[in-house]
């Protein structure tokens, strides 16, 4: 048999709950995945949804690269 495939088959459903998750929340992170993943649902965290979430463009994410590199260097 094919392990890749037996793999597929005994997550089926947890493969469900994250791509039910992503259509509603169309992004996740990591500890919501691991949380969908070992519990079966999406972490409580009331606080994170009055968050704004505010993508950050090219130039932020490379300024924020820039400023890290310059402090690990010192």
């Amino acid at each position: 048999r094919n392990q890749a495939a037996d793999i597929i088959k005994e997550n089926r459903e947890t493969h469900k709950l994250i791509a039910e998750a992503l259509l509603k929340y169309e992004t996740l992170d990591a500890a919501q995945i691991k949380s969908i993943y070992e519990t079966g649902k999406m972490p409580n965290n009331p606080e994170d949804d009055d968050k704004e979430v505010h993508a950050l463009s090219y130039d932020e994410i490379k300024d924020k690269m820039t400023e890290s590199e310059t402090e690990s260097a010192d």
